[in-house]
């Protein structure tokens, strides 16, 4: 629990997680009698939810909090490399050489490869050059070679442009072998995008008669 999330007043709302999920509402504290002054200790509004009803979500916690005090992204890195430790990304620039390549990928939802322009880099202590996984229940360890994007803010420029072209084709694709209620989800979902007043060109104009 983050002691950023702990609030010592007991006019401090308190999120009665032990609630129905379908009626989860914030009530006020009632602070705990035992020890009013310790925000790990249950109030006595979770404590009077009846526990043997199924309406309510067992063993989960009471947290005293203020959603505008959540913050909602990963702290740290994301374990790839021990040259900072936060989530932002940032180009490297140790290049041992100016060769550019690129790399075609795809996930076969799409006619068209997302193209990736990469360049070579010096590993440094920490830098994972390895991709883990496991082949019918053995752990298997998969050398890669040091390459990186050449530019950050390029590929997410490029990136963004490649979604808004590609991503009605890549429903179509991915709904094609799919039940009926899938088809039909992904379809009000092309509608309306469609229908937005201000939207970016995409791919060709989408009816019923293509998800079929």
């Amino acid at each position: 629990m983050m002691a950023s999330l702990l609030h010592m007043t007991p006019s401090v709302s308190r999120i009665a997680f032990s609630l129905s999920v379908t009626m989860l509402t914030l009530q006020k504290c009632i602070p705990n009698p035992s020890n009013p002054t310790d925000p790990s200790q249950p109030c006595m509004t979770c404590m009077n939810v009846d526990i043997n009803t199924r309406k309510a979500v067992h063993h989960l916690p009471c947290l005293r909090a203020k959603l505008q005090n959540v913050v909602m992204h990963r702290s740290g890195g994301v374990e790839i490399t021990q040259r900072f430790n936060y989530t932002q990304m940032v180009d490297i620039i140790d290049y041992p050489d100016t060769e550019l390549r690129v790399i075609y990928m795809t996930e076969g939802i799409c006619t068209k490869p997302l193209e990736l322009v990469v360049r070579r880099f010096i590993p440094a202590k920490g830098d994972k050059l390895s991709r883990i996984c496991t082949v019918d229940g053995v752990r298997v360890e998969y050398p890669l070679a040091p390459y990186c994007l050449n530019s950050i803010e390029k590929t997410a420029e490029y990136f963004n442009d490649y979604l808004k072209e590609n991503a009605l084709e890549g429903l179509i694709e991915a709904s094609k072998d799919s039940s009926e209620f899938i088809k039909q989800t992904y379809l009000m979902i092309v509608k309306h995008y469609q229908s937005l007043p201000v939207r970016p060109p995409a791919s060709p104009t989408v009816t019923a008669e293509i998800f079929y």
